[in-house]
């Protein structure tokens, strides 16, 4: 199943499509699955459910749109676990931070950047949603993800963070997990979240 809802596990999927088999985009599509498949899956009964994450990001409005519908979600007792399955980049890394515990598999990497090399095309649409994600990432994405790390590494620095994503900088599961990023990884052993040296 991708892009889709797995109603025995009461899990969301964003992974490439079958109709889209290259896309991993956070788009209008992709934000669709969360935005009617999480109430969806509540109107079921569940109150775990979980968010399978392989994204290389997109368009920050429908990436906020899908945060904010976890957060509701959340606010009504409803546990929303995040787990990367592959690749979370861009706006996929404020996706993940919205879990109530959030998680990456052995293999996937995290990638954190200013957005302003993957828009850099002459679409208009390319330039608005990179003049959006320029306003807005300060106020939402920067502290969306500080805060996600600052849960469990509360001396992480937000120059830090900045200062990664002048380039696109990736980061491995253990990596990621160290900085604290994620709270766990799959079939990993549990250890004290450290910070990362440079």
């Amino acid at each position: 199943m991708t892009w889709g809802i797995d109603v025995q596990q009461g899990r969301l999927l964003l992974t490439p499509s079958v109709g889209y088999p290259g896309d991993l985009s956070i788009n209008v599509l992709s934000a669709a699955v969360i935005l009617r498949g999480l109430p969806y899956l509540v109107g079921l009964g569940f109150e775990d459910i979980t968010i399978e994450i392989n994204t290389d990001g997109g368009e920050v409005d429908q990436g906020f749109a899908m945060i904010d519908m976890i957060e509701e979600a959340k606010a009504k007792g409803i546990r929303v676990h995040t787990l990367v399955r592959g690749c979370c980049y861009s706006m996929g890394v404020a996706l993940l931070q919205a879990g109530t515990t959030r998680g990456i598999t052995k293999y996937s990497s995290i990638m954190v950047h200013d957005g302003e090399a993957s828009i850099q095309v002459a679409s208009r649409k390319a330039r608005k949603n990179w003049q959006m994600f320029h306003k807005l990432q300060d106020k939402w994405y920067t502290d969306y993800v500080m805060a996600g790390i600052n849960k469990v590494n509360p001396s992480f620095q937000r120059a830090k963070l900045i200062a990664w994503m002048e380039s696109d900088t990736i980061f491995t599961a253990e990596e990621a997990f160290k900085i604290g990023f994620v709270d766990y990884i799959v079939g990993g052993e549990a250890h004290a979240h450290v910070h990362l040296e440079e």
